[in-house]
């Protein structure tokens, strides 16, 4: 890992809002972000990841997970969407997801095992 500017012992911080929809702490309150996100997109599975989700080393639930994550389109809001031949991916659960964004749906080009770095 590169780019970090720390000091060996000191503690790091990973400060992050309170969402009421998700974390579910009796009694609390937040105003950040008081509603869980609308679904933006349908997510389709090419034929190489939707084969790739019979695996016997494929988590049974890793099909749901990657629909709920992808549906609300976890690209980076500073890149404003519009690049339909961009690909993206990120590690979920264990597995390289790669999926892009098509004529206002999600699919899912390829789904393997990976490695966190």
């Amino acid at each position: 890992m590169g780019g970090l500017d720390l000091l060996d012992g000191t503690p790091v911080f990973d400060i992050k809002p309170y969402l009421p929809y998700s974390d579910i702490i009796a009694d609390a309150t937040g105003g950040f972000a008081p509603q869980a996100p609308d679904v933006v997109y349908d997510v389709a599975f090419l034929a190489q990841a939707g084969a790739s989700l019979t695996s016997a080393t494929v988590p049974a639930g890793l099909r749901r997970l990657i629909i709920e994550v992808l549906s609300l389109d976890p690209r980076p809001g500073y890149r404003g969407g519009d690049e339909p031949e961009r690909v993206y991916g990120m590690l979920l659960a264990g597995h390289n997801v790669r999926w892009r964004v098509v004529d206002g749906r999600v699919e899912v080009l390829e789904i393997s095992p990976g490695e966190p770095r």
